[in-house]
């Protein structure tokens, strides 16, 4: 009867040390790092169903930048149309510039480019997918002004 119980004892002590590994992988994505934080942000605001609904799920370039920027920025009202306003909860993303791409043969040529020092993020245009109508694309820029997926 002791063999049994310390048999038990020593199955639940083993189980107990394996749960640090049964538990899943640190995402490296989620890590916490500042540019990480800003495409979780990018992402909430692409996925936003009221947000699609102000802006309409059918705009690119310049227009597709202005009303991303009127939504994160709370002094550049005069990019704004409709009803799309400032948005609070966003601040962080206020700090990027828009561009736009210059190049036809570019990957995404609708695209509206995003850049934070060597953070670049594109938001692409997506006509095929109408749940999701507008795609993101991030990198850090640390070996050229582009992204790897853009050369």
């Amino acid at each position: 009867m002791l063999a049994a119980t310390m048999a038990m004892f020593e199955f639940g002590v083993s189980l107990t040390g394996q749960q640090g590994q049964m538990s899943p992988p640190r995402s490296l994505y989620t890590g916490g790092t500042s540019e990480q934080y800003s495409d979780q942000l990018w992402l909430k605001l692409l996925n936003d169903t009221q947000f699609i609904d102000v802006i309409g799920s059918d705009l690119a370039s310049q227009s597709l930048c202005d009303q991303l920027m009127c939504r994160i920025n709370g002094l550049d009202r005069s990019r704004c149309i409709g009803k799309n306003a400032y948005q609070e909860g966003f601040d962080e993303l206020s700090e990027f510039q828009d561009t736009l791409v210059d190049d036809l043969s570019h990957p995404f040529p609708s695209a509206c480019v995003l850049n934070k020092g060597d953070h670049r993020v594109l938001v692409v245009p997506n006509q095929d997918e109408p749940a999701s109508p507008y795609g993101l694309y991030s990198c850090l820029t640390t070996k050229g002004p582009l992204c790897s997926f853009e050369q």
